[in-house]
């Protein structure tokens, strides 16, 4: 049976997958598709192009930080829920 805390970290984890998701379909992905040089902000149309890009960039590396931090909580929870099974079995409560 799962503890308490193996529980919550797989919850964690499942909120950080939907929101790694959510990072990821956001329309900043092919926002370049959509810039030139009667879209852009700043010096020039090739620096916009890049911001965006760099921004869209950011985002998919922040939502595969999530992504990563989420395997880890869940393994943490296998931990957890590992060492509770090995100790009701060594009849230690």
């Amino acid at each position: 049976m799962p503890t308490a805390d193996a529980t919550d970290l797989r919850r964690r984890a499942t909120e950080l997958r939907r929101f790694a998701h959510t990072l990821d379909t956001l329309r900043v992905h092919d926002l370049h598709l959509r810039t030139g040089p009667t879209t852009w902000l700043g010096p020039s149309p090739s620096a916009c192009d890049a911001d965006v890009r760099a921004l869209a960039h950011g985002l998919s590396t922040s939502a595969d930080d999530l992504r990563r931090t989420a395997a880890r909580l869940e393994r943490r929870a296998a931990d957890l829920d590992a060492a509770a099974r090995a100790a009701a079995l060594a009849g230690i409560n």
